[in-house]
């Protein structure tokens, strides 16, 4: 966990080396570069704008990094692990819920720490602006959710082989919908729906909330992504609320398996 997160983490590092850098850059700063490079007032703002969005898209793969460094190592051992639990759980050893919660108390320490080791790579290579513990308990949430996610996933498969078809089904659609790559207002109207639970698009509204609070021109950025400053605590509220939804459907899954086998 910790090499692929550390190594994850200083690759796109690198690749968004000093990229919060250039965004604090002010109105005399556009004047003079359009002195000294000869370009019109109407292309550096353009150039500005640029940078902003590369500074977004820096916030999404430190994000991305996030989610699949919390599900990766879970969605693959997970399954190997759970004949352990059904023949303890034959024997009366204990029941389903106390062993949920025992993986969730293992798992969140865990994703703290890959989450610290990520954000302080990123934050430090990145030059990013925003509060570091904002974005700190952000990515700590959205990665509890990714691990709650990979559990509800490990539980539901028959035979552990089949997390690696299953896995992507259900994280490939976090990126899909979470309205980076389009925005879900320009996307099909019968598959808009299907943003409310891409739990990844609530961690990267509120990622881009904290990083742009004091961004000069942030509205180009915020708009462009449908990102509105007020509702950071509803965004908190899904991701939360995601996580108590997937976590019961894993406890449910498991406990359907538990009772048909014994």
């Amino acid at each position: 966990r910790v090499a692929l997160s550390v190594v994850l983490t200083f690759l796109f590092g690198l690749v968004f080396q000093g990229v919060g850098r250039t965004i604090l850059e002010t109105k005399d700063q556009n004047i003079f570069d359009q002195m000294w490079t000869g370009l019109s007032y109407a292309e550096v703002t353009a150039l500005r704008k640029r940078k902003l969005e590369w500074h977004f898209n820096a916030l999404v793969q430190v994000a991305l990094v996030a989610m699949f460094s919390a599900c990766q190592p879970v969605i693959l051992t997970f399954p190997l692990e759970r004949p352990v639990f059904l023949r303890e759980y034959s024997s009366g050893t204990y029941s389903v819920l106390p062993y949920y919660l025992s993986k969730m108390v293992v798992e969140v320490p865990l994703v703290f720490v890959q989450s610290l080791m990520t954000l302080g790579l990123c934050y430090v290579v990145m030059s990013l602006n925003g509060n570091f513990w904002a974005l700190l308990w952000t990515i700590v949430l959205l990665s509890v959710c990714s691990v709650s996610v990979a559990l509800a996933i490990s539980c539901a498969v028959r035979q552990p082989r089949e997390t690696g078809a299953v896995g992507p089904l259900v994280f490939v659609p976090q990126m899909l919908f979470s309205g980076v790559f389009i925005p879900v207002s320009h996307m099909p109207v019968y598959l808009r729906w299907m943003q409310y639970f891409s739990f990844l698009q609530y961690a990267i509204k509120i990622l881009g909330v904290v990083e742009f609070k004091h961004v000069p021109h942030k509205e180009l950025v915020l708009d462009a992504q449908d990102i509105l400053e007020d509702s950071v605590p509803v965004y908190v509220g899904f991701l939360v609320m995601m996580v108590l939804i997937f976590s019961i459907t894993g406890i449910q899954m498991l406990r359907n398996k538990a009772t048909h086998l014994f």
